[in-house]
């Protein structure tokens, strides 16, 4: 086989695996862009949600969050989750955006409508209603029982956040999912 034979063969092969993956990671150092990660029993490995901002510090209406993973177990490296991550685990579905607000749920998640919105402080959070009462979202934890790619078998979701109105931390642990 020729040289520019095995170029043309690595360029195909390239393009096909970066479509199974979403190339827009956002290199936000931790602070006020972080808003919760997700965190998971299957390994170190923990799925990052950063709020993404246009230059005059708005939301960014077009990709309001950025999602990506932390690979722990590859010291610390960033890297894109998958299309087939985003579409059928860890990506958001926008239900309303609106000036500094967004409403979304997660894809796998879709019993729990969640809220991106700019505190009085200036910075963007993530909220949600549990028992009533408004948590601001920190992480989330998912309990896996097998180790299957396609339909993996979860027992629960641990939300875990602040109680907005008293400020202490909460954790609510759901058990039921709807298929």
């Amino acid at each position: 086989m020729r040289k520019s034979q095995v170029i043309i063969i690595l360029l195909i092969l390239g393009m096909v695996v970066s479509g199974f993956s979403d190339p827009d990671i956002n290199h936000n150092y931790a602070g006020d862009y972080n808003l919760f990660e997700i965190e998971r029993s299957r390994d170190a490995d923990v799925v990052m949600y950063d709020v993404n901002l246009d230059s005059s510090g708005n939301l960014d209406a077009a990709k309001p969050i950025s999602i990506y993973w932390k690979k722990h177990t590859e010291s610390g490296r960033l890297a894109a989750i998958t299309s087939i991550q985003k579409k059928f685990g860890y990506g958001i579905k926008i239900q309303d955006l609106r000036e500094n607000t967004v409403d979304f749920e997660i894809v796998s998640y879709k019993d729990q409508v969640f809220q991106l919105r700019k505190t009085f402080g200036g910075r963007y959070r993530v909220f949600t209603s549990s028992q009533g009462k408004e948590i601001e979202v920190t992480s989330l934890y998912i309990k896996f029982e097998d180790d299957s790619f396609w339909f993996p078998t979860v027992s629960r979701v641990e939300v875990q956040g602040i109680d907005t109105d008293r400020g202490s931390q909460v954790s609510e642990t759901i058990t039921a999912f709807t298929k």
